[in-house]
């Protein structure tokens, strides 16, 4: 009886560790890999995207570039969005398709400006706009996080939602 239990206890505990969700840096890891991209699309516009952390993972630091090969010359076109993921609502992040681009999008609690966003014109469309600001900086209530393709923007969406939770990351109540 006592050799049955034990079977019984290593059966159980291997199950559980099969069954045990992925730790943070793992999480950041599977996100950063399907959201670091470069991409050429239908207007020979090359999108770059990467994603980067503060050292507990909780802060994301979303950047993504704008090159286009086009019309435009050599416009450039850079934001960066930083993010506490403590303050993003889980049940606010959704997979969307936006004009062939697919993005991971969400919310922040209470729909409160926390996601500083900067943006970073290049010289030449400052010389074409010159209205424009070189720098702009500003809060936001909500932020994206691009990929490739819809597949990788319905994992990241699942995988963002539990790096959230693993940061301590709420829902409304309501």
């Amino acid at each position: 009886m006592l050799n049955v239990n034990r079977i019984l206890i290593i059966f159980a505990l291997i199950f559980t560790y099969s069954y045990a969700k992925p730790a943070k840096n793992e999480t950041f890891d599977f996100i950063k890999k399907k959201s670091s991209f470069n991409k050429i699309d239908n207007w020979g516009t090359n999108i770059k995207n990467s994603l980067s952390s503060s050292k507990d993972q909780c802060t994301l630091i979303i950047t993504g570039g704008i090159y286009p090969n086009n019309y435009y010359g050599n416009a450039q076109y850079a934001s960066q969005q930083i993010v506490d993921l403590r303050e993003i609502d889980p049940n606010e992040i959704k997979a969307n398709e936006s004009q062939g681009y697919y993005m991971v999008e969400f919310m922040i609690r209470e729909n409160r400006s926390l996601i500083k966003n900067k943006q970073t014109y290049s010289d030449y469309h400052m010389k074409k706009y010159p209205k424009d600001e070189h720098i702009r900086s500003y809060n936001r209530s909500s932020g994206s996080i691009a990929v490739s393709n819809r597949r990788d923007g319905k994992k990241v969406a699942k995988a963002l939602i539990h790096l959230v939770s693993l940061c301590g990351g709420k829902s409304e109540l309501f």
